[in-house]
């Protein structure tokens, strides 16, 4: 069977109509993901868990899994699709994970928001916030070709990383004023997420070295936390 038609018998099982329901109701949700907890439609969880169940009946294989999966993540962009990928990703080989990272990429650099948020939600979820995927998840993906994008997206969803791993990534780009409030937004989710990882010390001096607005939302309350006093040299 043909790649293109594995798409369709799946189509086909599991019934057009709610196919083409979940791939509007994905396009219409898939910007706001991680505003609220997904799926925001029952469907959106539903019919993924189908899509999981046919092909462990067919037994695919991861690699096959990966194409199949991020080919449909493409028209129906929505976390439950990539869950099962996260599912699989103890099964993979290291082949296959260095396919699931670039691929990954691509579309953490997409200039589509769609593809965007729910990717962030997925890296975040099944890899930043799972202690033994994360080292490999962050030394996978930030590296010296790393697309600005995908640094941006990366920042923003840090806050569950070792901080030891986050602060090589800081020092890199301090330099540059342009990732001052991306900086401080991971530092800010480090410090403020339930499950965030801080080194309080190291903070306040990367905090300190950022130039920011006097205004910028949560600074005064990010400087609090960390002890710093009002006479921080701010803009």
């Amino acid at each position: 069977m043909t790649f293109a038609m594995q798409i369709k018998e799946i189509q086909l099982q599991v019934g057009p109509d709610r196919y083409a329901e979940a791939v509007e109701l994905a396009n219409q949700s898939a910007a706001d993901t991680g505003q609220a907890m997904p799926p925001t439609h029952a469907l959106l969880w539903e019919l993924p868990q189908e899509i999981g169940y046919i092909l462990n009946q067919r037994g695919v294989s991861a690699a096959e899994a990966l194409d199949l999966l991020f080919t449909l993540y493409e028209e129906m962009p929505c976390y439950g699709l990539l869950a099962l990928l996260g599912d699989l990703y103890d099964e993979m080989d290291q082949e296959e994970r260095t396919q699931l990272w670039a691929r990954c990429t691509e579309f953490l650099d997409s200039a589509e928001e769609r593809l965007v948020r729910p990717m962030e939600y997925f890296v975040w979820c099944d890899f930043f916030e799972t202690g033994h995927r994360v080292e490999d998840a962050w030394q996978a993906l930030v590296h010296l070709d790393t697309p600005h994008n995908v640094l941006h997206s990366l920042l923003l969803i840090s806050g569950p990383v070792p901080f030891d791993l986050k602060l090589p990534l800081y020092e890199c780009l301090l330099p540059d004023p342009a990732w001052y409030h991306p900086i401080f937004l991971s530092l800010l989710h480090s410090q403020f997420e339930e499950h965030g990882q801080i080194d309080p010390q190291e903070a306040a001096n990367i905090l300190r070295r950022l130039h920011l607005p006097r205004g910028t939302p949560d600074l005064r309350k990010l400087q609090q936390s960390l002890g710093i006093r009002p006479a921080l040299k701010i803009l």
